[in-house]
């Protein structure tokens, strides 16, 4: 099919309907392509969320948007490893770059030797600035501390699966993965030791959003040290900050005694005639992987707190709503006075 040939308006229908993945591919087939592309869907680039590069275990990156194709990812980056006779060569911002095409399911494959691993993956990332825009977010998700982060523009940084341990002695290694970035939106990570084995000036408690599981939830003294705006505590058994805006706790073992907690925190009651407001907020990490896309549940928002029950910061007034439901407690602060909450209900 010759998109070039067919009227403006039946080729946006066309592009209208493949797939964002395929989008990207096409792109690459020549310069007038892409700019059709790119001036005729300028509004359903708007729509995605974010652009993520996803480092495994092996170093191996593939990269995908969300909201995802159900498909498959745009590209892969491949380490040489042995020759092929199906090559294709690209120059992609002044570098040329030697791609393959995957049959199923269709994306790039992106090749680099071991020393330019840095200098293709900052080429396609300038790619992706041009073809998205320099407004698009653009994530690294890492799942280990041992493959550096390359500098790119606009991307921040994200570390799943962190496990420390009793016997964890890499702490310096791991402090100098984390100065390498100096964002990181998105830090989750298990402690299955009792003893401080990071500093309280670790920059993983700097990290905008955390979720952390850890038996105890006093040690190690992961919320004292935290410096950012949304957590999520997971642990076996059961503060004040600036900036927490949302904290969610589950105790796993136990429920929690609603009543006295309550007490001891001086919490406030919305009276029984009136209905309390929902809080929630855009999610600072948005989960997106393969078990959340096939049960359909990705989540762009933190879950809703709808509680009769609030506490008052006495520094500036703020209000923050508070829920106990079993063995969770969640606690979700308004950017609002007591007196503005209230009227929000009137």
């Amino acid at each position: 099919m010759k998109l070039l040939k067919f009227p403006h308006l039946v080729q946006r229908e066309i592009l209208q309907n493949v797939k964002s993945s395929a989008l990207f591919l096409l792109s690459f087939v020549s310069k007038k392509i892409n700019e059709i592309i790119e001036s005729s869907q300028l509004n359903r680039f708007k729509s995605i969320d974010f652009v993520r590069y996803t480092c495994n275990h092996d170093g191996q990156i593939s990269v995908d948007n969300h909201p995802r194709d159900s498909w498959g990812c745009m590209l892969r980056f491949v380490k040489h490893n042995k020759l092929h006779n199906d090559y294709f060569q690209l120059k992609v911002c002044g570098k040329m770059i030697n791609f393959r095409l995957s049959s199923f399911p269709k994306h790039l494959k992106v090749y680099f030797y071991a020393h330019e691993r840095e200098s293709v993956i900052k080429s396609i990332h300038n790619y992706f600035l041009d073809f998205y825009g320099n407004s698009m977010e653009y994530q690294w998700m890492a799942h280990d501390y041992t493959h550096p982060i390359p500098r790119l523009q606009n991307l921040s940084a994200c570390l799943d699966k962190l496990i420390i341990g009793f016997d964890f002695v890499n702490s310096e290694n791991l402090e100098n993965f984390l100065s390498s970035c100096p964002v990181w939106k998105y830090i989750n990570m298990y402690f299955t030791t009792t003893i401080e084995t990071l500093s309280p000036e670790s920059k993983i408690y700097q990290a905008e959003s955390v979720q952390i599981y850890q038996l105890l939830h006093t040690v190690p003294a992961a919320l004292r040290y935290f410096q950012g705006e949304q957590a999520v505590i997971q642990c076996a058994v059961c503060e004040a900050f600036h900036k927490l805006e949302y904290l969610q706790m589950e105790i796993r073992t136990s429920e929690i005694p609603q009543n006295h907690f309550l007490d001891e925190i001086g919490s406030k009651y919305i009276g029984s005639n009136r209905k309390p407001p929902t809080h929630t907020l855009p999610k600072v990490h948005v989960q997106d992987d393969a078990l959340t896309m096939m049960a359909g549940d990705v989540k762009l928002d933190t879950d809703p707190i709808t509680s009769d029950t609030y506490v008052v910061r006495e520094a500036d007034n703020r209000v923050a709503s508070v829920m106990i439901q079993g063995g969770t407690f969640s606690f979700g602060v308004w950017d609002k006075t007591e007196e503005e909450f209230l009227r929000m209900m009137d």
